[in-house]
């Protein structure tokens, strides 16, 4: 009977030891916030809350990945350009027949 209730104690502890390495405990910390980490975390990281939010302070400590996350911003940003040229050729001809060229005597030419 002992040993049953120490059997019954353990399987008890390993499940709480299960929950607490699963949960993620955060006072004061808006609701709508602690939704975002968890689902960036669940997405990105497998669910590691602790490498994910080291993965955010190195982000913010380190300016190499400042550097670098403004870097691949300005890229994405020029390739949705690009993108967006590719996707509407009608409206990127439509504009090049509205460029004007003016001489320096006065006379306009057009493209």
């Amino acid at each position: 009977m002992e040993e049953i209730d120490k059997k019954e104690q353990i399987n008890s502890l390993v499940k709480k030891l299960k929950h607490n390495s699963e949960s993620l405990h955060i006072s004061r910390l808006p609701i709508q916030s602690k939704r975002k980490f968890v689902e960036l975390a669940n997405t990105e990281f497998a669910g590691d809350f602790g490498m994910c939010l080291k993965w955010m302070l190195d982000g913010l400590v380190n300016p190499d990945f400042q550097e670098l996350y403004a870097a691949i911003n300005d890229l994405n940003s020029r390739i949705e350009v690009l993108e967006s040229k590719i996707e509407n050729p009608v409206q990127n001809s439509e504009d090049k027949s509205e460029t004007k060229i003016k001489t320096l005597s006065g006379k306009i030419i057009r493209e």
